[in-house]
């Protein structure tokens, strides 16, 4: 449902005129992606959201980082007649905080129980996008939590739906100087929707990256090629909060593949420029 997925899809697209198959699996989400990295010997690469991976995984010898692609922020969308100040205004709600094994929930989980609230003070639904947003349209629940690109269709249609307020994080410098993993970032007025003029005013938003993580059992001479499809698939696309900076090795957690390093240093192999 989600920025993964189409992208993914895209760099299946660019490596395949090479000759290349990349298999896609879909999953609830990072974490899940980060276990069956680990444990399935079929899955060589997976898309995780930063500041996801437990602290036995970091340490894990077996995991590379290759990329960070975007920042993919974090959208609070709710339905109030006034402007919520903070996080804390959630309290005793009906909240949409993504699946089981999401990055979504356990980003939404840590920075509501920063803020004073758990399952114990307001209602957390383990639902996906798609559900999220039709109840968000019905009015069944009163906020839902999406971790995803400016770009990514859920942001699109969540932006159309009247009476749907985005939640400004007027702290949003305490997010990123609490958790490294976190960027503060600004979205322009307009930014979204320039023909509806979506936000209608200056949003400041906290935002992880997606990283592209890959096993050691990856061959190192497909990694080039995996890089460059990212970069291509970007370059069309390019975030709106770091144009031209990303993908790079900015906001890795695990060590750099040294093939990815070199990559970022010096390009693609002289070969691999001109020869199929």
């Amino acid at each position: 449902e989600g920025a993964y997925f189409q992208f993914a899809n895209a760099y299946a697209d660019e490596l395949a005129k090479q000759g290349i198959n990349l298999h896609l699996h879909t999953t609830n989400g990072s974490l899940l992606n980060y276990e069956l990295l680990q444990k399935d010997n079929k899955i060589d690469l997976a898309i995780v959201q930063g500041g996801t991976a437990a602290a036995n995984r970091l340490s894990d010898p077996n995991i590379e980082s290759l990329a960070s692609l975007y920042l993919e922020p974090v959208w609070v969308f709710y339905r109030n007649d006034e402007a919520y100040v903070d996080l804390r205004s959630l309290r005793g709600k009906k909240i949409a905080i993504g699946r089981f094994g999401s990055g979504t929930t356990a980003l939404t989980t840590l920075i509501l129980k920063e803020n004073g609230i758990t399952s114990s003070s307001a209602e957390f639904l383990p639902i996906g996008v798609r559900e999220a947003i039709r109840q968000l349209t019905e009015g069944s629940i009163d906020a839902a939590f999406f971790v995803t690109s400016p770009s990514a269709e859920a942001v699109q249609s969540l932006s159309k739906i009247p009476d749907l307020r985005l939640l400004n994080f007027d702290r949003h410098e305490a997010y990123s100087r609490r958790h490294p993993f976190l960027s503060s970032v600004t979205l322009e007025e307009g930014v979204v929707d320039l023909e509806n003029n979506y936000p209608k005013s200056k949003v400041h938003l906290i935002a992880p990256a997606a990283n592209l993580v890959a096993n050691k059992q990856l061959h190192d001479s497909l990694i080039p090629m995996l890089l460059r499809a990212a970069d291509t698939v970007h370059k069309q696309e390019p975030s709106l909060f770091q144009r031209d900076k990303l993908p790079s090795a900015q906001f890795i957690e695990f060590p750099l593949n040294e093939s990815a390093a070199r990559y970022f240093e010096y390009g693609p192999p002289l070969l691999q420029k001109y020869l199929p």
